[in-house]
């Protein structure tokens, strides 16, 4: 028998009316597995990138139409960059270097930038989170409650490519302390029946809207989740453009050719020095 299809990845909404809490459920195996696929981490290091990025996909609600996000954690101590790119639509890519560790960190000392391009703005919002021995949990709940002022918590699957956010509706009844004692109580009552969900490690969409009513959430809809790297070799030739022409020159007269990867996606793109001359004409 073959491997079972995997089925594209989806952001399921589910909602609590009474208590005004949503339920935002990334299934997200196909896309862990195409990452597994397109980069050449460690076991560790794949575990760890595969906890950041379920962690921070379901910020994708957080988008309006037309709205794109980058998500940045540049950490110096252990040094690491993690880039994810998202877009309102659900397509997203994503990347982290280097691409292996000897040890994974529990705490991080840098920073976190997000950057929120709104298509009615010239200006991109900057937001930045700093990381001072902080784990990576933590620190994406501090980019919920710092850059959205939400109050939210992310459950991440031990036992599938899942996860959940958890944010509770703004309401004038209720004051900050307030809040924050709902977030904790509406977490608490509802991390043992989540975490029975996510154990099974459900893909069907009939199947998981299923379990969802049966805890007594509302179905509101889902938008489906994949990878996309918008890459092309125009691009790649705008970037090599910008290397000074002594080095170009230099580059061109040894190899003929510039070989290029994308970080993303890791496609490869070999760009001749007449490449550069046609598209300047």
């Amino acid at each position: 028998m073959g491997e079972k299809k995997l089925l594209p990845a989806r952001l399921y909404n589910f909602m609590d009316s009474a208590k005004q809490v949503s339920f935002y459920f990334l299934e997200a195996q196909k896309v862990v597995n195409d990452l597994a696929i397109t980069h050449s981490y460690n076991s560790k290091l794949f575990g760890y990138n595969r906890d950041i990025l379920l962690s921070l996909l379901p910020l994708n609600v957080f988008l309006k139409s037309s709205e794109t996000m980058g998500i940045f954690i540049d950490s110096e101590q252990p040094y690491f960059r993690f880039k994810l790119e998202l877009s309102e639509t659900g397509t997203f890519r994503t990347m982290m270097f280097p691409e292996a560790f000897e040890e994974t960190p529990d705490k991080l000392i840098g920073k976190c930038r997000i950057t929120k391009i709104l298509p009615s703005s010239k200006k991109p919002y900057h937001s930045i989170v700093e990381m001072k021995q902080q784990s990576v949990e933590e620190v994406i709940n501090h980019v919920l409650e710092q850059s959205y002022q939400t109050k939210s918590k992310i459950i991440l699957s031990t036992d599938s490519d899942q996860a959940v956010l958890i944010n509770v509706l703004p309401d004038q009844e209720y004051d900050k302390l307030e809040s924050v004692c709902r977030i904790e109580e509406v977490y608490s009552n509802y991390l043992p029946k989540l975490q029975n969900i996510m154990s099974m490690g459900l893909q069907e969409e009939a199947t998981i809207i299923e379990q969802f009513k049966h805890i007594g959430l509302n179905y509101l809809g889902a938008k489906e989740i994949k990878f996309f790297c918008p890459c092309s070799m125009q691009g790649m030739i705008s970037n090599v453009e910008t290397l000074p022409p002594e080095q170009l020159k230099e580059i061109f007269a040894e190899d003929g050719l510039i070989a290029i990867t994308c970080d993303y996606c890791k496609k490869s793109y070999e760009i001749l020095e007449e490449d550069m001359k046609r598209e300047s004409d």
